[in-house]
């Protein structure tokens, strides 16, 4: 998602964002092509609000509406983390995905993610991932009844729709699930929303759930931007298919 601004005439400023994203998309397929490589850079995003969705089984209420995220490579890749015997004192917790440790006791990736640095991202880095398919997985335990658990992502004009699920692993109920577009069009003002909510579910009952986010490998949008329509055309290249990114920024489990 990286693309730098650059001073000087109209033309030169227009010739060199098209190019970046050019580049960004050739660094894209170069990725999706490679065994376990990190994903291309991101741009610099900015705070957005979000919206809310409908509530879930199992006495919880969820909101829907931000990225944060741990190792990667292709393939599944389970990171298993420091026994739940840590301090269950009410307070907020937080997971970056980079390592499980209570209460996101477990955190596995399936398909190819990368992992990317930006300031403006909570931790200082994301994980995002460019291929349908392509999913995590987290196992939270939550130790008393009434928490609330909120996933955060960025939003970007590269992004696509993304799924999530919650389950509760002790009576197999599905919490709340649903999809959101993570798509914002952002190309021109180069200022992408952090902090994202992708959804928020109060009032979770005391025990063991799973969440996954997937990746639906479909686009936010169904256009490229004007600039770089206008760049493939003027180059004789045919459009290749929209970006469908997916990233996660941070977990967060208030108890």
């Amino acid at each position: 998602m990286s693309r730098k601004r650059v001073a000087g005439s109209g033309s030169s400023i227009r010739l060199s964002r098209i190019s970046a994203a050019v580049v960004f998309m050739l660094a894209a397929i170069i990725l999706l092509a490679s065994p376990a490589s990190a994903a291309p850079g991101h741009r610099e995003m900015a705070p957005g609000n979000t919206g809310e969705g409908a509530g879930g089984g199992d006495g919880a209420v969820a909101t829907g509406g931000g990225p944060y995220n741990s190792e990667t490579g292709a393939g599944r890749v389970a990171v298993k983390g420091a026994p739940v015997a840590a301090a269950r004192a009410a307070g907020t917790y937080v997971t970056d995905f980079e390592a499980a440790a209570y209460p996101f006791t477990s955190i596995a990736f399936e398909g190819l993610w990368g992992r990317e640095a930006y300031t403006g991202a909570h931790g200082g880095q994301l994980y995002a991932s460019f291929s349908g398919g392509d999913a995590l997985e987290v196992i939270v335990e939550v130790p008393i009844n009434g928490a609330k658990l909120t996933l955060y992502s960025a939003r970007y004009w590269q992004c696509g729709y993304c799924a999530y699920t919650l389950v509760n692993n002790g009576t197999g109920r599905v919490v709340t699930s649903g999809t959101v577009n993570l798509y914002y069009d952002n190309y021109d003002s180069n200022s992408p929303q952090w902090n994202y909510r992708v959804f928020r579910v109060a009032g979770l009952k005391r025990g063991t759930y799973t969440l996954r986010v997937e990746n639906l490998g479909r686009p936010g949008t169904d256009r490229w931007p004007q600039e770089i329509l206008e760049y493939f055309e003027q180059q004789g290249i045919e459009p290749p298919p929209l970006p469908h990114m997916v990233n996660v920024d941070y977990l967060e489990l208030k108890v």
